[in-house]
């Protein structure tokens, strides 16, 4: 059974790390007979590692006939943009009221490595970076819900990160931004961070009044113990 187990983790993590490397391209059929004949291992493998990535929306799963990666349209990339920026001005007010000076500490450490990574040319590095810190500000929320959905949108962000990787390196300065804004305690300031870090990537106009959608200090002020933006 460990045999099994190990065997279906292992055909899953080549198949991700080859659709986040983006050598199986977007809208590209998986490969499954040429994996079989890699790996030397039957189609059951293959088969349950296809059924996890299509749960976690890297795939499109055909029955019977195949597999292929998928494509992100405009609206897609909106919603998912429209998605992670609510999730992350809820984390960040949710952080300010439950954080920890070191958890903050450690925020910051991870947008140093990040920096780095983007200092380094190293895409997948970076990438990776920096889903960590937006898991690790969701996690200091203390929120097991906002945690569970960052969790399952984490995969395809990494996947849109790679396909759209110059808009991710011009704009990993904003997690410092974010960081001191948390830790100054200021709930406006974060949000304002949270918009400019991730706006212009998904397509969202500031402009426009796409950003009346995030206005809801009043529901922290009256319901999570009365902060007031500055």
């Amino acid at each position: 059974m460990n045999n099994e187990i190990s065997r279906s983790q292992a055909v899953y993590d080549y198949i991700l790390n080859n659709i986040l490397t983006l050598e199986f391209a977007p809208g590209s059929r998986i490969p499954e007979e040429m994996i079989a004949s890699q790996m030397g291992t039957s189609r059951t493998p293959i088969r349950e590692a296809l059924r996890r990535l299509a749960t976690e929306g890297l795939i499109a799963l055909y029955p019977n006939r195949y597999a292929k990666v998928i494509e992100f349209t405009e609206k897609d990339i909106y919603d998912l943009g429209i998605m992670r920026i609510y999730l992350d001005i809820v984390a960040c007010r949710l952080a300010i009221l439950n954080g920890s000076n070191a958890d903050y500490f450690r925020l910051s450490t991870i947008a140093k490595k990040c920096d780095a990574a983007a200092k380094n040319l190293e895409m997948r590095n970076q990438i990776t970076l920096d889903n960590e810190f937006h898991l690790e500000l969701a996690n200091i929320t203390g929120n097991n819900i906002l945690k569970k959905i960052q969790s399952e949108l984490s995969l395809k962000v990494c996947l849109l990160q790679a396909i759209r990787f110059e808009g991710v390196e011009k704009r990993v300065f904003y997690h410092h931004k974010m960081v001191e804004a948390i830790m100054d305690r200021d709930i406006a300031k974060a949000s304002k961070g949270v918009i400019d870090h991730l706006s212009a990537f998904y397509n969202i106009n500031v402009e426009n009044r796409d950003m009346d959608y995030f206005d809801f200090t009043h529901v922290f002020n009256t319901e999570m113990g009365g902060f007031d933006d500055k």
